[in-house]
């Protein structure tokens, strides 16, 4: 379409892409969320502004967290089996269960969420998390926490505030559930 772009930067790990309908920015490798937050002001709300965007159906900030495991792999899938899938004899029918994962749609106070999450190889990470293809952490796996923090809006909305906002909810729920996970 005549209305698309792309803004890439191998340099930062980060993209912006605009479509006709929707307005994507991506970052990775990022060193904290305060640092999205700069990136997003520099970047996106200037954007935003120039493009004119006004009408907002719907506004979100979908964050991948990777929780670090110092176990291997096979150890990380036992860990979370035992933590989200007690009895995965429910599962028979289908066949062997070789990988697992867990996806729940949450409507909260402030927020409608997407979470999902499982066990991921440095290769997985590479190859389903990661755009630009270089991710080289020194973790052969993690746990890979997806949180896609929305509104469904029929209004105008100031995007800055609801971007800024769910950043600091995100960092805050990733941070209760680790301990929850990590206690108990």
């Amino acid at each position: 379409s005549e209305k698309t772009f792309q803004l890439i930067s191998n340099a930062s790990y980060s993209r912006v892409v605009s479509e006709w309908n929707r307005l994507v920015m991506t970052i990775e490798n990022a060193s904290s969320i305060d640092d999205v937050k700069q990136r997003y002001k520099k970047v996106l709300v200037p954007l935003v502004q120039a493009l004119g965007v006004k009408d907002i159906k719907r506004i979100g900030v979908r964050v991948i967290f990777l929780i670090p495991f110092s176990g291997s792999f096979a150890d990380l899938q036992t860990f979370f089996r035992e933590k989200f899938h007690k009895d995965m004899k429910v599962f028979d029918p289908f066949g062997r269960v070789e990988d697992v994962g867990l996806a729940l749609t949450i409507n909260a106070e402030s927020y409608k969420s997407n979470l999902t999450l499982g066990p991921f190889t440095k290769e997985e990470v590479r190859n389903k998390v990661s755009e630009f293809k270089e991710y080289d952490d020194k973790l052969d796996c993690a746990l890979m926490v997806d949180l896609d923090l929305y509104q469904d809006l029929k209004m105008q909305y100031k995007v800055s505030p609801f971007v800024l906002d769910a950043l600091d909810a995100a960092r805050l729920k990733i941070v209760q559930f680790r301990e929850k996970l990590l206690i108990g």
